[in-house]
């Protein structure tokens, strides 16, 4: 669902709830730094200038009781499947989280928030929520997490990052995934599941019935005093896991960027 105040989405992201009880990990990075861009004054046109039909955005998702992090919100209906109405759709998207957390925009942000008991009730957590959803920086990616050939939108903080799909005409959001279980994000959709130093998945994403799961490739860890190792389910040597993990440190890593209109613009197509 998405409900607006003042004709602003403010429901685009809501990254920053889950600051307070996660860890301070950086979102997946190439490099050992985050990849932002630096790009000209020009401001190219909106992908959505053409003739597909305008995007619905729906409005009447029923609630549950209890939430499922993992399952696809529908966020925008209505969408062609041409490369361009898709890019135009993730642009819509990022285009609403900017202008949402602009200043002038944080009474109308603050008033939707205490509508919620949560926030009511807790004056600390309040002022906790507002300072992450208007002052963290965000960065965005394109990757194609499931190989199919049409990338997946991800929006992301130091804390989590937000899921964007496109399927059968539909835009589909998935939340929360947490830092620590999307680092090393490469161009072929797979990326690294940290437990610690000596526990890890190599893993990419499946979207089977909207719903988001992780396909272990590889894994890492103690098991019954020493390090068991494995590749597609199969256990390995050490020096076999090596060679596979090295070949996978050399694929193309994916490149944030910051989150501003003219990135937005110049990035979000394909």
């Amino acid at each position: 669902m998405r409900k607006t105040i003042n004709g602003i989405c403010l429901t685009a992201i809501f990254l920053g709830l889950t600051a307070c009880i996660s860890d301070s990990s950086p979102p997946p990075i190439e490099g050992g730094e985050l990849q932002t861009s630096e790009v000209a004054d020009e401001q190219p046109s909106l992908a959505t200038q053409d003739s597909s039909p305008i995007p619905v955005i729906n409005d009447e998702q029923p609630p549950s009781e209890v939430e499922d992090i993992r399952r696809g919100k529908i966020v925008m209906e209505g969408i062609d499947s041409s490369p361009r109405a898709i890019a135009g759709a993730f642009q819509q998207i990022l285009l609403e989280t900017i202008e949402s957390r602009r200043p002038e925009n944080r009474d109308a942000y603050e008033a939707e928030l205490l509508k919620d008991p949560l926030f009511r009730d807790n004056p600390g957590f309040l002022e906790e929520q507002m300072g992450w959803f208007f002052e963290v920086s965000l960065f965005f990616a394109l990757a194609d997490l499931e190989g199919d050939g049409v990338p997946e939108l991800i929006l992301a903080n130091h804390i989590d990052s937000k899921i964007y799909r496109y399927s059968e005409g539909t835009i589909y959001e998935y939340g929360s995934v947490f830092a620590r279980g999307f680092q090393a994000l490469s161009t072929n959709g797979t990326f690294i599941m940290s437990g610690g130093a000596s526990v890890g998945r190599l893993a990419m994403m499946s979207f089977a019935d909207n719903r988001r799961e992780e396909i272990i490739l590889a894994l890492w860890e103690p098991r019954d005093n020493r390090m068991y190792y494995s590749i597609n389910d199969e256990e390995v040597t050490e020096e076999e896991w090596q060679v596979f993990m090295d070949a996978q440190e050399r694929k193309e890593s994916v490149v944030y960027h910051d989150l501003t209109e003219v990135n937005v613009l110049r990035y979000v197509k394909w």
